[in-house]
């Protein structure tokens, strides 16, 4: 991004750097949730065991996109059903909202671009369709690694104007998830 600047003769803006956009753990997550999970449904215990063997291996593609227990651990999350002692869920998508103050200037809204993951993207398309926690991760599963998402903020509403786009991608094995 710097560089394409650089070639406009553009003076790259001031890069500010906030953890409200920042992805929530899954690894803790599915450290406190996954066991608990694994206890009380056979049917996950053998996908958890299978998901952390083919993670061991670095090339594996389940580093590029989401299993089905991925999808069961996150539920449990957003549910809030299971004992866990890190972020909620809710905290999660309120830490993340909580990026609205960025985007203001003096009370006003300014352009920006934000450079996050999948789920805080997710977390603003879903607040611009009113959708709940489900449906952000439904949104976070299918949304590709450097996807882009533009949302306008105008008085307190939130518009959503694209949704997971990748023209700067022109190859297949490049559109991967997680």
């Amino acid at each position: 991004m710097r560089q394409a600047y650089g070639q406009t003769g553009s003076n790259f803006p001031e890069i500010v750097t906030d953890a409200c956009w920042d992805e929530f753990d899954l690894d803790s997550v599915y450290r406190a949730i996954g066991p608990q999970l694994a206890r009380q449904d056979a049917e996950f215990r053998r996908q958890f065991e299978e998901l952390q063997l083919q993670a061991q291996d670095p090339a594996s593609r389940i580093h590029r996109s989401w299993a089905r227990c991925d999808t069961t651990v996150v539920r449990a999350w957003i549910d809030g059903g299971y004992e866990y002692d890190g972020e909620s869920f809710q905290a999660f998508v309120e830490r993340v909202r909580s990026g609205l103050r960025l985007l203001r200037d003096d009370g006003k809204h300014r352009t920006a671009a934000v450079f996050t993951s999948a789920t805080p993207a997710a977390v603003w398309a879903a607040l611009a369709l009113d959708l709940d926690g489900r449906k952000v991760m439904q949104l976070a599963g299918v949304t590709y690694n450097t996807a882009m998402t533009v949302v306008r903020i105008e008085q307190e509403r939130v518009r959503l104007f694209q949704f997971n786009t990748v023209p700067h991608l022109d190859t297949p094995e490049l559109l991967t998830h997680r």
